[in-house]
């Protein structure tokens, strides 16, 4: 795959990169320019509504419990055993909170939490794997979680930010990586200096406790994404990049 990775690259007239950290990866890499185009979500307003399906119920949890949503664990570097750690610091602040991991999970990653969870004495309760969700599921999960928690590592982009932004949840992720370029910080989210894990749980814990702090990164979430990422901005500003390649604008 690197080889024809390498070949394409080279035989590219031109480069399109969804986040300024692969831009900067792509130079350094194959010491190539880039253009950049961010991409979009599909904005669909569920919270607060009569919902079809109810997390709450589905789980059995009670309806005071914060919801700490988690998924994309099917690779090493998303940051599994952090997560696992945050939590447990979490629970410290807020012990009636629920960590809830979604989404296929390798296997390695499972052990590494399961293990954490013997170490860290969290009651097997306190942490849900729900497995694969239906696509549309999806954002029932993400607007009735309190928060996401977002620990992966170099991320090139992330779309869970974006996703769990569009549906007013607030998210806290680590600063290094894409999830900068989406997350605005003490606004939509926090980003957090890479494995300052007492900092994550920190900013986690204030968010659940401050309610009118909460309310306000819900409704920044929500607007944040709606006028810089949704599809229709995404198909003028990439329609807008080709014009000026195919007709040799200037950006």
């Amino acid at each position: 795959f690197k080889k024809l990775d390498i070949k394409g690259v080279k035989s590219a007239d031109y480069i399109i990169c969804i986040s300024n950290f692969i831009r900067k990866r792509v130079k350094i890499t194959y010491n190539r320019e880039s253009y950049l185009h961010y991409i979009g979500v599909e904005i669909k307003r569920i919270k607060n509504k009569q919902f079809d399906f109810n997390l709450r119920a589905t789980l059995n949890l009670n309806p005071n419990s914060p919801i700490l949503f988690s998924l994309g664990y099917s690779h090493h570097m998303k940051g599994a055993k952090e997560l696992i750690n945050i939590f447990h610091k979490i629970l410290f602040e807020v012990p009636e909170s629920v960590l809830l991991i979604g989404g296929l999970i390798q296997k390695e990653n499972k052990n590494d939490i399961e293990k954490s969870m013997i170490r860290l004495k969290i009651p097997k309760h306190k942490i849900i794997f729900y497995g694969y969700i239906e696509n549309n599921l999806l954002d029932y999960f993400y607007s009735e979680s309190t928060l996401t928690l977002y620990p992966a590592i170099d991320e090139p982009f992330g779309l869970i930010p974006l996703e769990s932004m569009k549906n007013s949840t607030p998210v806290i992720a680590f600063r290094e990586g894409g999830p900068s370029e989406t997350i605005l910080e003490g606004r939509t989210g926090y980003l957090i200096k890479f494995n300052d894990l007492g900092d994550f749980a920190g900013k986690a814990s204030m968010l659940i406790r401050n309610k009118k702090l909460y309310e306000e990164f819900s409704n920044n979430a929500i607007k944040h994404v709606e006028k810089n990422f949704s599809y229709d901005k995404c198909i003028s500003d990439f329609e807008l990049i080709l014009e000026k390649l195919l007709f040799k604008k200037n950006f």
